[in-house]
């Protein structure tokens, strides 16, 4: 028939059920200054900020970069000094929105492509594009970072971090 995305047993995949139809794994270590230095970590990184926003739940792409303007407010920063953003763009609406709210940042956007060139599986997502903005950071010896989700129901986050001097580079 038409229908060019049935799986075996006539499942039809969606964009709905996509996410739960592969897997992916990333490993995060989020813990306190003390901690770290308790167990000998050296950190890669440092949480600055975190920021969330409500916005329309039918149009929820666009709470990532409601998320992000009010991190970057918050942190006191302009776009033009954050390093790279790493968005988890399930919908390509995504990096339309981003791009006219953030002008000129295509070279510092998800640089090692987004969630439609390597997937989105549920659990993984926001410590893939973490993963991301750190090799990113590393690659191009930058400081700054924001990672940005727009979730279901018309809530977006963003976090900052910072590139601390136990990465290479």
């Amino acid at each position: 028939d038409r229908l060019p995305f049935l799986l075996p047993g006539g499942k039809v995949l969606t964009a709905a059920n996509s996410c739960l139809m592969h897997d992916g794994a990333a490993f995060v270590a989020l813990c306190s200054e003390e901690y770290g230095k308790s167990h000998g970590l050296v950190p890669q990184a440092i949480f600055r900020l975190g920021a969330a926003a409500g916005g329309d739940p039918m149009m929820s792409p666009k709470t990532a970069v409601l998320a992000t303007e009010k991190l970057l407010k918050k942190a006191g920063l302009d776009y033009h000094e954050i390093d790279t953003f790493e968005v988890n763009e399930a919908f390509a609406v995504i990096d339309a929105l981003f791009m006219r709210a953030f002008p000129g940042i295509e070279e510092k956007y998800n640089v090692f492509g987004g969630a439609l060139a390597y997937g989105h599986p549920y659990g993984v997502s926001g410590a893939m594009i973490l993963l991301h903005a750190l090799k990113a950071l590393e690659k191009n010896d930058g400081r700054y970072g924001v990672c940005a989700v727009a979730a279901a129901g018309g809530v977006g986050s963003a976090i900052l971090v910072e590139r601390t001097a136990g990465m290479k580079g």
